[in-house]
C-alpha cells in the first residue's frame, strides 16, 4: 500500500484501543460516529440521553457511559444562588448560544418553569456571537431588576471575560456554572469540582478494561460541588454576601463550602463555623 492509499482519517489511529475517553460533547460526537463497538467513557456531556448517546442514566446500553457535570434540575439551584445574593431581582435572563448547545431547550424549559418559584420573570437572553452579548445584557439593565444566568457551553466559556465585564459595566448580577468565570471577574458560580469528576471517570476505564460492559455502568453525577464568589464584584454591585464566616480565600476569590442547604445558613451557622475552621487548619498544616 502506498502512502496515498493509506487511511487518512485522524480517528483511525484510535480504533485499536480497548477504551476511548471523551472529554465534552465535541469529542464524544466524533468518537461515537466512528465506533459502536469500542467502549467509550465520557466526561462533561450535559444531557447524554437527549443527545441519543445512551438509553438512560441507569442503563446506558450500547458502548457509551460516563460522568455528567450537571443536569437540567440544576437550573433551580443556580436561580436560588442568584436570588439569594441579589434578592431584589425581578427579571433573570438565560444566556446560551443555541447554535452550539443543541439541547439547551431542556434547560431553558426548567428555567421557565421554576422562575415563578423565585418570583422572577424568565427572559431569553440568547447570544450566538460576541457582538450580541452586550445587546442582551443592556436590555436586562434598561428595564431594571435584571440578573443573568449564564449557561455552560463552549461559547460562554470562550467569552467568559467579555460576559463578566459587560455584566459588571451594566451592574447586572450574574451566576455561572464554573469557577473560571468568577476568576475572570464574574460575580458567583455554583458547579461541580471538575477535577474530581475527571478523577472518578478513571474508575470506569479501569472497570471496563477488567471486563465490565459500559452498557451496564450507570451514568454518574457529581458528588462534590463548590460555590465561588468574587468579593470585589459583589462589593462593586453593592451586594451583601451572607454567611461570611463560611468562606476561605483562594486565588483572590472567596469560596464558600457548600453545606447542601445553602443559602439558609442560619440554622447551622455555629456548627458550620467550627467545621470550616477545622478544615482551614488542616489545609494549612
Amino acid at each position: 500500500m502506498t502512502s496515498a492509499e493509506a487511511p487518512t482519517r485522524p480517528s483511525s489511529c484510535f480504533l485499536r484501543r480497548n477504551v476511548l475517553f471523551a472529554c465534552f460533547a465535541g469529542q464524544l460526537a466524533a468518537l461515537s460516529r466512528e465506533t459502536r463497538a469500542i467502549p467509550i467513557v465520557f466526561v462533561g456531556v450535559s444531557d447524554p440521553v437527549a443527545a441519543g448517546y445512551v438509553e438512560s442514566f441507569a442503563r446506558p446500553g450500547g458502548n457509551i457511559t460516563g460522568f455528567v457535570f450537571f443536569e437540567p434540575a440544576m437550573v433551580g439551584k443556580w436561580l436560588g444562588v442568584l436570588k439569594e445574593i441579589a434578592p431584589a431581582l425581578s427579571r433573570v435572563g438565560f444566556m446560551v448560544n443555541p447554535e452550539v448547545s443543541p439541547h439547551y431547550q431542556n434547560y431553558f424549559s426548567v428555567f421557565t418553569n421554576v422562575a415563578p418559584k423565585f418570583k422572577v420573570e424568565p427572559i431569553r437572553s440568547f447570544a450566538n456571537r460576541p457582538s450580541e452579548v452586550e445587546a442582551q445584557i443592556e436590555a436586562l439593565a434598561r428595564q431594571g431588576g435584571g440578573g443573568l444566568l449564564v449557561a455552560a457551553d463552549t461559547f460562554t466559556a470562550l467569552n467568559r471575560q467579555l460576559i463578566a465585564a459587560t455584566a459588571a459595566r451594566y451592574r447586572i448580577p450574574a451566576v455561572y456554572v464554573f469557577r473560571e468565570a468568577v476568576l475572570a471577574g464574574g460575580l458567583i458560580s455554583y458547579g461541580p469540582e471538575q477535577l474530581d469528576v475527571i478523577r472518578r471517570s478513571a474508575s470506569y476505564v479501569d472497570r471496563i478494561l477488567r471486563g465490565e460492559r459500559p452498557a451496564e455502568l450507570p451514568i454518574q453525577a457529581p458528588v462534590k460541588f463548590e460555590l465561588v464568589i468574587n468579593m470585589k464584584s459583589a462589593q462593586a454591585l453593592g451586594l451583601e454576601v451572607f454567611g461570611g464566616d463560611l468562606v476561605r480565600e483562594r486565588s483572590g476569590v472567596l469560596t464558600l463550602i457548600d453545606l447542601n442547604d445553602w443559602p439558609s445558613y442560619g440554622r447551622c451557622r455555629a456548627t458550620a463555623a467550627d467545621a470550616i475552621s477545622a478544615y482551614l487548619d488542616a489545609q494549612t498544616e
